[in-house]
């Protein structure tokens, strides 16, 4: 006869020594459905029976479909899709940016109001610099639009507030600094245009005010002064970098919940 448990459902193996055995040959994968041993033991304890019984209905429920294993791929599933997202976002940001920065280079920058400067936004008759513009202070290139009856230009470029002093004559209507002449690091200057005859030149002052600089200032120059397309690509795509890094610290937390 069966010795019970505790609880009046539960039944305990009359031969445990048996029982253990058979559990270690389930579990190694051998096949114990013909050794007599099992079966004479099957016919007199009712809990083996019972777990031979509840594995057979569990193997003939998954083999008919009847019984489904849970789903174990989902949550990777949703992890991969949660961090599909910031990468999309990050790759759509760096190409926006990438765009605003190309644009920015490509297209010549807008002139900027000037503290000081009497002309800054009206015509001055250059083209390059503009005004408030920051450039490079060796090798710069000068250029303004030509005047009718000129035979020639005088280009004097000085310093608002300093020493700094230097002339070039053109035939044309573009100038370029010489290798051996470097403008004053980080100083205001200003550029004239005077004709050769003078009596062709209009009315006011040909002139534009503009600095020098290094490549950080003339990269925060043309980041102010560039045209409104490309600072509206910049500014899109830095706010889809933020954004995707937030999405990206979020799936990481969510990474680290579902992992626990």
């Amino acid at each position: 006869m069966n010795d019970l448990n505790d609880s009046p459902n539960t039944y305990e193996c009359v031969e445990p020594e048996v029982g253990r055995e058979m559990w270690r040959l389930g579990q190694s994968g051998a096949s114990t459905s013909d050794l007599k041993l099992h079966a004479d033991h099957l016919l007199i304890c009712d809990a083996c029976r019972l777990e031979a019984a509840v594995g057979q209905a569990i193997g003939n429920g998954l083999a008919t479909g009847a019984l489904n294993l849970p789903e174990t791929r989902s949550r990777v599933v949703r992890r991969g899709r949660s961090l599909r997202v910031p990468a999309t976002l990050a790759a759509a940001a760096l190409g926006l940016a990438a765009a605003g920065l190309i644009l920015m280079v490509m297209l010549p920058p807008t002139g900027l109001v000037v503290p000081g400067a009497d002309r800054s936004g009206a015509s001055t008759g250059f083209e390059r610099p503009v005004a408030g513009e920051t450039i490079a202070g060796n090798h710069s290139q000068y250029r303004w639009q030509p005047i009718p009856g000129a035979s020639s230009y005088l280009v004097r470029i000085e310093e608002v507030a300093g020493d700094f002093v230097w002339e070039g004559t053109s035939h044309g209507t573009s100038l370029t600094l010489p290798p051996d002449i470097t403008l004053p690091a980080g100083r205001e200057l200003r550029a004239y245009i005077i004709t050769v005859p003078r009596d062709v030149a209009p009315a006011g002052d040909l002139s534009v005010r503009f600095r020098s600089g290094d490549r950080m200032a003339i990269l925060k120059y043309r980041t102010l002064a560039a045209p409104w397309p490309a600072q509206l690509l910049i500014l899109i795509g830095f706010l889809l970098g933020i954004g995707a890094a937030v999405l990206r610290y979020r799936a990481s937390r969510f990474e680290s919940a579902t992992a626990t």
